[in-house]
This record gives C-alpha cells, sequence and structure tokens, in this order.
C-alpha cells in the first residue's frame, strides 16, 4: 500500500508540472487565457502594472505581475502584465511590510511601520505619501485589504528578558551560564574544509597570514579581544565575502583549512525547544537569535559569549552570519499572527534552510598546529549582482519622541547625572565579577 501511494504522489506531482508548465505558455495567448481564467477563478486579473504611478512599487509590480494575454479590466492597456487578487497580497507584503521594515538605532530585532490585511478593507489608516496615495487607494479597493500603521509587539523590538538581563553587566553573566548549558555541542569533524579570506595580506605565501589577526587589531571583531584572539573562517565561501565587506579595488587570498582533530564548538545557530509557558519576552533563543544580527553595539555581550565558552573548554563557536537575511530574503524576526516562527516546529525547516554559518576558533590554531592549511589561492570575483526590492518612504522616526511637555522633559544635568551613574555601576559590577584585579 506504501508503495501504491507513492507512485500515486509522483504521478500527482508530474500531473501537476506538466500542467504548470502548460499554464504558463497558455496566458500568453488570449483563447488560453481566457480558458484558464473560467477554469480557475482566483486567476483572473484585476489590475494590471500600468495601473500603479509610484516608480518603485509599479517596478516591484513587474517582478511578480503574469504576462496574462488579456485587457485589464482597470485601464483597458492589454500588453501589460497583469495583478490577481493573490499577486496584489504578494506585491503588499513585499512592497509595505518587507519594504517598511525598521531597526532602531543602537537596538535589536525590527518590525514593518506597515502592514495589512483582510479585515475592514478600504479602512486603514495608511494612505501614504502623495506618489503613493492612488496605488494604496486602488490595491485597498481591488485586492479588498486595509493598509495600517503596525504596533508590534516589543519583544520584536528587543523588550526579551534575557535580552535585557545580557545588556546589563550585572545580570549578564548568569545568561551567559544559561547559554553554555542549554546551546548544544557540535563535534566539527576533522576532515571538514573551512575557508579563510584575506583582504591584501602582507605576504599572501606565509600560513600564518592566515591565522587569527596580529595584536594591534585583536578586540575588533564581534567575538575577539585582546586577551583571546580569534580566527573566523567558514564552510560556504559565499560567506567569506559577505562578511569580509569586499570591494572591486580589493587583492583577495583565500586559504583552504582542515582541522587536524575533531573540534568542539558551542553551537549558536540551533533553535532552542520552547519551554513551557515561555513567550518570546522570555525566550533565550530569541535572544540569541537578535543578539547576532546587531551591529557592533552588540559586541562587548558577544565577547563575553566567547570568553565564557573557552573557559568551557570549547575550541570555538558556531553562530550565525550576519548577513543572512540579505543572502535569503528571511528575516531574522518573521512572525505570523505576531508570533515568532522559530516558536512554531512547522517552520524550523524552512529557517534553517536561510541559515548561514560562521565559525570562530579562540587562539592561534594555525601557529598552535590545530588547523592545517591545505591551499591559498587568489580569489577573483568575476560578477557581481543584486536581487533588490522597493519599498514606501517613512516619515521622520524620532528615536526620543518629544510629546512629553517641557516641563517633563529631563535637563542636561539629570541626563549627565544618569549616564554617569550607568558608567559607575559598570565599573563596580566588572570589579565584582573579577575582571578588574
Amino acid at each position: 500500500m506504501r508503495i501504491f501511494y507513492r507512485y500515486l504522489r509522483r504521478r500527482i506531482y508530474r500531473a501537476l508540472h506538466f500542467l504548470d508548465v502548460v499554464g504558463k505558455y497558455a496566458i500568453r495567448t488570449r483563447l488560453g487565457a481566457i480558458l484558464i481564467c473560467n477554469l480557475v477563478h482566483s486567476y483572473r486579473p484585476l489590475i494590471c502594472t500600468n495601473c500603479l504611478s509610484n516608480h518603485g512599487l509599479r517596478l516591484n509590480a513587474e517582478r511578480v505581475a503574469v504576462p496574462l494575454a488579456l485587457s485589464c479590466p482597470h485601464c483597458g492597456e492589454r500588453d501589460t502584465k497583469k495583478l490577481t487578487h493573490h499577486l496584489i497580497q504578494h506585491l503588499a507584503r513585499q512592497f509595505f511590510e518587507r519594504g517598511s521594515m525598521w531597526r532602531p538605532k543602537q537596538g535589536y530585532g525590527d518590525a514593518p511601520l506597515i502592514a495589512f490585511n483582510e479585515m475592514q478593507p478600504r479602512e486603514g489608516d495608511y494612505e501614504g505619501d502623495e506618489s503613493l496615495r492612488d496605488d494604496v487607494a486602488l490595491l485597498s479597493e481591488k485586492g479588498r485589504i486595509r493598509f495600517f500603521h503596525y504596533a508590534p509587539n516589543l519583544w520584536m523590538l528587543g523588550e526579551v528578558e534575557p535580552l535585557k538581563d545580557l545588556i546589563n553587566p550585572c545580570t549578564r553573566m548568569a545568561v551567559i551560564d544559561r547559554v553554555l548549558e542549554e546551546y548544544p555541542e557540535r563535534i566539527l569533524p576533522h576532515d571538514t574544509i573551512l575557508y579563510r579570506l584575506r583582504i591584501d595580506p602582507r605576504d599572501p605565501d606565509d600560513y600564518l597570514e592566515y591565522d587569527s589577526p596580529p595584536i594591534k587589531h585583536v578586540g575588533d571583531g564581534r567575538l575577539d579581544s585582546k586577551d583571546l584572539p580569534v580566527l573566523y573562517c567558514s564552510d560556504d565561501i559565499d560567506t567569506c565575502i559577505h562578511e569580509c565587506r569586499v570591494t572591486a579595488e580589493d587583492d583577495l587570498y583565500l586559504a583552504a583549512l582542515i582541522p587536524r582533530s575533531n573540534l568542539r564548538l558551542l553551537d549558536l545557530t540551533v533553535i532552542l525547544p520552547n519551554q513551557d509557558g515561555e513567550t518570546e519576552f522570555e525566550s533565550l533563543d530569541t535572544a540569541i537569535n537578535m543578539l547576532f544580527h546587531a551591529a557592533r553595539h552588540s559586541y562587548e555581550i558577544s565577547r563575553d559569549i566567547s570568553r565564557a565558552a573557552n573557559q568551557a573548554g570549547f575550541d570555538g563557536l558556531l553562530y550565525p552570519s550576519f548577513f543572512n537575511k540579505v543572502r535569503t530574503w528571511q528575516m531574522p524576526n518573521e512572525t505570523i499572527y505576531g508570533r515568532s516562527l522559530r516558536r512554531i516546529p512547522q517552520f524550523h525547516e524552512h529557517i534553517k534552510a536561510g541559515t548561514f554559518s560562521n565559525v570562530a576558533l579562540f587562539g592561534r590554531p594555525i601557529r598552535e598546529d590545530i588547523l592545517k592549511v591545505v591551499s591559498v589561492n587568489r580569489l577573483v570575483i568575476h560578477t557581481v549582482s543584486y536581487d533588490f526590492r522597493f519599498g514606501p518612504t517613512p516619515k521622520q522616526i524620532d528615536p526620543n519622541p518629544t510629546y512629553m511637555s517641557q516641563a517633563a522633559a529631563p535637563n542636561i544635568f539629570t541626563d549627565f547625572l544618569s549616564e554617569l551613574s550607568q558608567i559607575c555601576k559598570k565599573f563596580f559590577c566588572k570589579i565584582r565579577a573579577g575582571r578588574f584585579k
């Protein structure tokens, strides 16, 4: 019976693939387009790309619309790409939701400023600027959706308890202890090929050029500090190129490395299982995911995690690449109905497919004979292509809103005292933790 079902499933997949290929060509003819639209009512066009006036929105629409050989029911144009009800929603999600993602400066997480749904169509509070106003009204009417200014769950903007505890030096070590306990160990086999990219090395033939950075540069990266040099590498060459932020003028050399023995890594790329009763606001998984997708202001925290892992006997860390969202178009905090996809098991494979990892090895692995240099080659960037989308221009967002009255606003002296208090608190916390002797 199982063999029969497997055979039947393969036949159905082949039939659907055949119909899909035939349909792509059939819609380009008037007779085929009429036939398909009568068979599948959801395939009937509602507007075409020429109906849109905003240039960026129209370019986005050209990417998702289909060349349906029928006249546009709105403007009458025939030789244009058409948008169905489903494609209008896809365009709205791509342009307005993804295109309005906002990240607070020196903060964590991100969230869209604009969203849409099918409840109460055409009654949203978002109208767009002058170039978008007519398009928003048209998409709302034809797609039967409403656009509104989105008020995100605060966890999406970093209001996560473990993350807040990591930011606070006095409570940081307790959360780092949880990280060492809850995240798994991963063994990196001795035959794994790793890649290390260097920009303009002084002597490309010298294998030590591909070791951890020299003393004067140690402490500039995400995980290295003055007392702990780190060699950054990856098993994916594209990730190396992204992480090194190369330009067309750079002279690039790539070293292929293999471990001389199995290495113990702390794997920070996994999705932690949900704890009973835990929400995104208490999730350690959400906190670590936001931490490694944040900019330089997060480095102090990640360096402390690196030190703790080194003291715990690990050879290094496996951590997510900062450039995941650029390579896969996956947002780090994707949600559905306000709930993180990372907390829904059915989406875990989807998230893993869009996660590229980096390897950070402690110390100086080449000099210490932990890594063997297999070969060094010059890397030549042959072509570069960009895949981009457009979004609406947001209004100016004030990270420190002045809606409070002038009397309630803090003065300069109060700000100074508050900042001095924070500096003293951090200093005494470091003394208590034994960081100063």
